[in-house]
């Protein structure tokens, strides 16, 4: 949990009041960017007058936003941007330590066997869509952390993605920004990386490529397949298993295997490639004050009623 130190008037008496806030966090695996954002409300006791101030803390991926309630144009200062960017960047990486294979391959393996319940026709449909829409969380997780892991712990994997991302090469700083923000770039590629959707292949497929210069894809025919699984699992999201023309969509259990095996091919084709990445001849981990300095030097170059899946 991170703490905040934060500065503001109460609005009851004037007084200076000092104290910290719960960070909230942001959540990047979130359908919606919008819906990443971290928000929790905390109540700060004035010292000097004893009144009770209600708080809303919003975490944005980009900083920590304090408001007082019903107070809104009351300036509320959050410690030291600096410090504080630091150590969610650190936090972040922290959070890393969860290996992502493992936890795919057992979510995956919980899944399946979820799916042998036995249950009534009209709750089957329902799991079904259930363990579809899971089945996409297991993968978006692995791609997020494999990727986050990669990038965090190795220079060379980080200028490749800040150098070919289209986003990220499009961004310009000034030099008083590095100098007020060290980690500047980290930063940005942190909040990249947490607002972008893992279920869209094709552009997780251009950041894999930038790093590892392989596709997530171990064939054509599962690229197709993925892609238009994905609509499926949009259906299942969004229109409790209905397409946009009002048709039901069929997840059987059938289709739960092929949408298993055909995820468990990828998950395969980018840890092969992630693992052959590693044995390249002088492949190492880089520190974290390495790649700070080597990002410092590169920022300055600059057909029926029912649709079968």
């Amino acid at each position: 949990m991170l703490l905040r130190e934060i500065a503001f008037k109460c609005p009851s008496c004037g007084a200076l009041c000092e104290d910290e806030v719960e960070d909230p966090g942001f959540d990047g695996l979130r359908e919606k960017p919008e819906d990443a954002e971290g928000i929790l409300r905390q109540k700060i006791l004035c010292t000097t007058c004893g009144s009770d101030i209600d708080l809303e803390v919003r975490n944005n991926g980009a900083a920590l936003l304090v408001t007082i309630s019903g107070h809104h144009d009351s300036e509320v200062i959050v410690g030291n941007n600096v410090l504080d960017q630091s150590a969610a960047f650190e936090h972040w990486i922290d959070e890393m330590a969860i290996v992502p294979e493992v936890t795919f391959e057992r979510t995956m393996d919980d899944l399946a066997i979820l799916s042998e319940a036995s249950i009534d026709a009209s709750s089957r449909r329902v799991l079904n869509r259930m363990i579809l829409t899971s089945y996409f969380a297991a993968i978006e997780q692995y791609l997020y952390g494999r990727l986050v892991r990669l990038v965090s712990n190795d220079t060379e994997a980080m200028l490749r993605l800040v150098s070919t991302d289209r986003e990220l090469k499009a961004m310009k700083f000034t030099l008083a920004e590095f100098a007020q923000q060290p980690k500047l770039v980290e930063v940005e590629v942190m909040k990249r990386l947490q607002n972008l959707m893992w279920h869209n292949f094709e552009i997780v497929n251009q950041l894999y490529k930038a790093v590892l210069n392989k596709s997530i894809f171990p064939t054509a025919e599962n690229r197709s397949y993925l892609n238009r699984m994905t609509e499926a699992r949009h259906d299942c999201v969004h229109r409790n298993g209905y397409d946009k023309n009002d048709m039901r969509v069929n997840v059987t259990e059938d289709s739960l295997d092929d949408l298993r095996n055909a995820l468990k091919a990828m998950y395969g084709c980018v840890d092969d490639a992630y693992r052959e990445y590693q044995k390249e001849p002088g492949r190492q981990k880089a520190t974290k004050m390495q790649i700070a300095n080597a990002l410092a030097k590169y920022s300055k170059a600059a057909s029926t009623s029912t649709t079968s899946v």
